[in-house]
Parts: C-alpha cells; structure tokens; sequence
C-alpha cells in the first residue's frame, strides 16, 4: 500500500484495510503513520538481507559468480518492484530535511552500511572496510538511479562490474588480504548494499501487513487472522 500511493499518499487507514485489520489495532502498537513505517522498515531489511546472504553462498567459492549473484539480486529487485525504492527515495527525500527525523532515519541506514562492512570483513580481513561499505552502497543507490532512468542504457551487469572494479583497485594499491579472498569482496559487499537497500525499499511497506499482525495480536485477534497476514508479509506494498 505505502509503494502504491506513497509514503504521504497512503493513510493508516489505507495500510491497515489492506492487511485486513483496524486503524484502532495499528494505533494500539504504533505511534502513527511514521512508526508502522520503520517497523516495516527493519523487518524487511532483516528479510532481504537474509536472501542476498543465501543467493552469495549458493554461488559456491568463485568470487566473480559471488558478486554476481548479489549483484543480481538486486538488479532484479529493481526491474520487479521499482516503486518500492522510489519510496525509499521518498521517504529519505522528505527525512533529510529534518535534523529529528533524519537522524533516526540515520540510524536505520547505518544498519545497511554495517551489513556491507561484515561482509566484506569477514570475507577478507584487512580491508578498509569503512570506506568500501560506503563506496559499495553508493554504487547500490547510483547504478539504481541511472536504471530507472534509462534501463536502456544501464547493462544488468553493470553493479557487479563497478563492484568487481573498486575492489581490483583495493587489491592493487595493497589495501587488503591478496588472491581470491580479496578479489572475493565483490561478491560481498554486493551483498552487503543489494541487502541494505533492497530491504529498505521493501521494507518502506512490505512488512506493514506483519507489523498490523503484531498490532492485531495485541487486541486479541484470531489466530487465523494472524498467520494469514504474516504469511503475505508483502500486503502493504501493494
């Protein structure tokens, strides 16, 4: 619901009828509109990154495969549901330009970067991980932007190239481990920044319909009720 109409666009009213419960159960759990949001926001950044995770270790050891296959993902993401991130874009738009509700917003984009920077330190230690997580997400939100805008002039390989390039560059200046492990980082922080930011742009709604569950749990409804909408998981997206 919140990508179909907009952050602003949609109402509780609108998210809650949509996951099949009332604006009374949302408002019983949640502070308001802004709140349901961020939960929806962590849960789905939890969700994703857990699937970037699975597809980079299905790839085996080779790191050209690894980075592929985040790189991938989240180029998928992207061509499938491209008005889950533009209400990323919406919501960050709208939180920048508010010191109190950009730093919580902050706080929350942290966790992206923080995804990146394990994964590219636990895939070759010595790295600097700081700077590459940064480096790597901003490649994530760019390669995004110049999709959406011209799909045709964007290669569906072109993040993973990008990737794989910084950190050839890191490897040739002796910035980190050297051989496969570094060459691997690729593949990591892919997975790193495709889950930090294809969980945000899910989670600015995909995750409205389980956090009503949480709610309509709180005031007593059905069990049925419940499993149903935690099963959908993806009811306030539409």
């Amino acid at each position: 619901m919140f990508a179909t109409k907009g952050f602003h666009g949609a109402s509780v009213g609108d998210v809650a009828a949509d996951a099949g419960y009332t604006t009374g159960a949302v408002y019983s759990n949640f502070g308001g509109k802004e709140d349901l949001f961020l939960a929806a926001f962590e849960h789905e950044v939890a969700r994703h990154a857990r699937e970037v995770t699975e597809a980079v270790a299905a790839a085996g050891d080779d790191p050209a495969a690894r980075t592929r296959a985040a790189a991938g993902q989240w180029t998928a993401f992207l061509d499938r549901a491209p008005e889950r991130f533009l209400l990323f874009v919406e919501y960050w738009a709208w939180s920048v330009r508010d010191p109190e509700r950009r730093e919580r917003f902050g706080e929350r984009f942290a966790a992206f970067r923080a995804t990146t920077e394990r994964m590219i330190a636990e895939a070759a230690p010595g790295l600097p991980v700081d700077r590459l997580a940064v480096i790597a997400n901003a490649l994530t939100y760019g390669i995004a932007f110049q999709r959406l805008a011209e799909p045709d002039a964007v290669r569906e390989d072109a993040f993973a190239e990008g990737l794989a390039l910084v950190f050839a560059g890191a490897v040739a200046r002796g910035e980190g481990a050297a051989g496969g492990a570094a060459a691997g980082m690729g593949g990591a922080a892919a997975g790193g920044a495709a889950a930090g930011s294809g969980g945000a742009a899910a989670g600015s709604g995909g995750a409205a319909a389980g956090s009503g569950g949480a709610a309509a749990r709180g005031e007593g409804a059905e069990a049925r009720d419940e499993g149903a909408a935690a099963a959908r998981g993806e009811g306030a997206v539409r």
